[in-house]
């Protein structure tokens, strides 16, 4: 019986209700609804359904014990789950006995793969017990099944007898790495293939064949379940890598772009080396396309043609941003990707508020004298006025980067930073020279909206004043943040960072009040002003020799593009250069909203103190900007 087709009826008949008497027609509804529910025969329309929650058993027969099979079980359970959370056309279905013959295919295609091909299954369907539905199995739904019940009868499993290679005559066989399936083991089709891949790896690292191209076929034997497998090659010729042309350059030198290329003429020839060349031209950051066409062999080598499609390298960048510790703030930027030919990067960028007006120049030279390594020539004109300093330098320096991987990254440089600090209305000019070694081991995979991975860096800076050389002291930081995304509705991403520092060899009042840690902020601990967690002098604080930090927070995305966030972190800057001995840690939460543009979040973030200080802390604080906060 189907209300749904009364309710039809009755939804276009109430259009027409004005020329109608009300009473007659409610008479006349009731009776449509009535003669349905006495007829003997009744129709139904199929609807799709949600059939994840149907449940169903695995039952074995004809077996000795059924602990050998409870891997089989669980394979077998896990592909009829995954086929329909993500089979669309499994999802479509609302007839129970197609649901079950669709999932009796997989469950076929599973023995299959694991080497059991005298299998027998079948399924039957357990209704609930309604008499009633019974005596008339036709009109039975999903919601009348109790659950599915598949009957497995495994039978042997097939076992490998023999391994045949059909390859080129100048492969050694024998010193071809164990593979992944051996004679004697179980014909599982994961195994098989997994060898196959292990084969054309090894040709392709150690042989230089034009084509590489391998299948398998197995011979299946049911008079004594057996198999034997054939790994067979297609036949090619062995050459070498000939002359590299790149078209398309406009305002890259050649020699640049060529210093990519992961091979030279007359080298073996392997497709995997001009794989990784187009990505690594792409990587120069200057490409937005590159096509690579392969000649066929000629005179025993191969040509390859890279034709170049640059991007434009210059970029103009503005922006405004506001927080409740630093008010509204202006930033602006000009770019050129490559100054001068070889991707060399000129960046000159501002950021103007009511208390720090700074001015930054960077020269990046990508490729200093290899691409491992790069060299950046930097200074910055900075003024700040805060309620813990004021403060006027210049500063200048260079250092050298090293790729280790593609990973990690480490950094060693030299700086020069002049600077009038008015602390308390004591004014001083300090002239330090540093030497700064930094470690970046960055396994991220966004650097404005990481999702996942983690980031570790750490940081050594040995100072000395050149003018007062009694003022020597170390800084030293080490930051490790780490993201995880889970794969269910919202996709929420928890996200955590732990933060420290440590000054040695001069106390916290010898230390130029600019190079003191301060803790507070949008970028720190929020919920309090900027720089405002240390002690305090009044209203000012005072800064620390040391410092920790702790940030969580979780985020969920909706509706596409929003997300949601809710955070609580923790800090405070410390008098002496251990962290937190005698002063407690301080600490914020609060929630924020995210808009997910094509380039990063668009954030904001109203945050509250959770240990307000009297006369000093505000209620809140709001935070604006673009990118997470960590």
């Amino acid at each position: 019986m189907l209300y749904f087709m009364t309710g039809l009826f009755n939804f276009f008949a109430l259009l027409k209700i004005q020329r109608l008497n009300m009473l007659r027609w409610t008479k006349f509804s009731l009776l449509i609804t009535l003669a349905c529910l006495v007829s003997p025969k009744t129709f139904a329309i199929s609807l799709p359904f949600g059939n994840e929650g149907i449940p169903f058993e695995i039952v074995l027969k004809d077996v000795e014990t059924n602990k050998k099979y409870i891997e089989l079980i669980d394979l077998i359970k896990k592909g009829i789950q995954v086929q329909r959370k993500e089979n669309v056309t499994l999802k479509q279905y609302s007839d129970p006995d197609k649901i079950s013959r669709f999932e009796l295919d997989i469950t076929r295609r599973i023995l299959k793969s694991q080497g059991y091909y005298r299998h027998f299954v079948n399924s039957k369907l357990i209704i609930k017990n309604d008499n009633n539905l019974k005596k008339n199995s036709l009109h039975r739904t999903d919601t009348h099944i109790e659950k599915i019940i598949y009957q497995i009868t495994p039978g042997t499993q097939y076992k490998l007898i023999d391994i045949e290679f059909e390859l080129d005559k100048n492969i050694n066989l024998q010193a071809m790495p164990e593979l992944a399936i051996q004679i004697a083991d179980a014909l599982i089709a994961e195994n098989v293939y997994s060898s196959l891949v292990q084969i054309r790896n090894y040709i392709r690292r150690h042989y230089c064949f034009y084509d590489i191209k391998i299948d398998y076929k197995a011979i299946i034997d049911h008079r004594d379940a057996s198999a034997k497998i054939v790994f067979k090659m297609e036949p090619s010729q062995q050459t070498k890598f000939g002359p590299v042309f790149i078209k398309g350059l406009e305002t890259i030198d050649y020699a640049y772009i060529k210093s990519f290329i992961d091979y030279d003429e007359g080298q073996c020839f392997k497709r995997v080396k001009i794989d990784s060349s187009r990505l690594s031209v792409l990587r120069s950051n200057l490409i937005s396309n590159v096509r690579i066409n392969v000649s066929d062999i000629e005179n025993d080598q191969v040509i390859t043609i890279y034709s170049i499609d640059e991007k434009n390298h210059r970029t103009v960048k503005a922006g405004i941003g506001y927080s409740s510790d630093e008010g509204t703030y202006l930033t602006s930027g000009w770019e050129h990707r490559n100054f001068s030919g070889a991707g060399e990067k000129l960046d000159i960028s501002t950021r103007l508020s009511s208390i720090r007006q700074k001015v930054l120049g960077d020269f990046l030279i990508p490729a200093f004298f290899n691409n491992n390594k790069s060299l950046t020539l930097y200074s910055e004109a900075k003024n700040e006025e805060l309620d813990s300093y004021k403060a006027l330098s210049l500063k200048a320096g260079a250092k050298v980067g090293f790729q280790r991987s593609e990973f990690l990254h480490y950094f060693i440089g030299a700086e020069l930073k002049i600077s009038d600090v008015n602390d308390e209305g004591e004014k001083e000019a300090f002239y330090l020279l540093s030497f700064p070694i930094e470690v970046e081991w960055d396994h991220t995979n966004d650097i404005l909206d990481p999702t996942d991975g983690f980031l570790i860096t750490a940081v050594v800076r040995p100072y000395i004043d050149i003018i007062n050389t009694e003022t020597k002291f170390y800084k030293t930081m080490f930051s490790i943040s780490g993201y995880h995304s889970f794969d269910i509705a919202l996709q929420p991403t928890i996200a955590a960072r732990y933060s420290v520092g440590t000054i040695t060899g001069e106390s916290v009042d010898n230390i130029p009040a600019d190079e003191r840690f301060y803790v507070g902020g949008g970028g720190s601990v929020r919920g309090y002003a900027y720089q405002s967690l240390s002690r305090l002098d009044g209203d000012d604080p005072e800064g620390g020799s040391s410092f920790q930090q702790i940030n969580t927070e979780l985020r969920i995305r909706f509706l596409e593009n929003w997300g949601l966030a809710t955070f609580v972190g923790g800090g405070f800057a410390f008098d002496e250069a251990t962290p937190g001995l005698k002063q407690e840690t301080l600490w914020g939460t609060g929630f924020g909203l995210r808009y997910y543009t094509a380039f990063a979040p668009f954030r904001m973030d109203i945050a509250f103190p959770l240990n307000k200080r009297e006369n000093y802390d505000d209620n809140f604080q709001l935070y604006i900007s673009i990118g997470q906060a960590f």
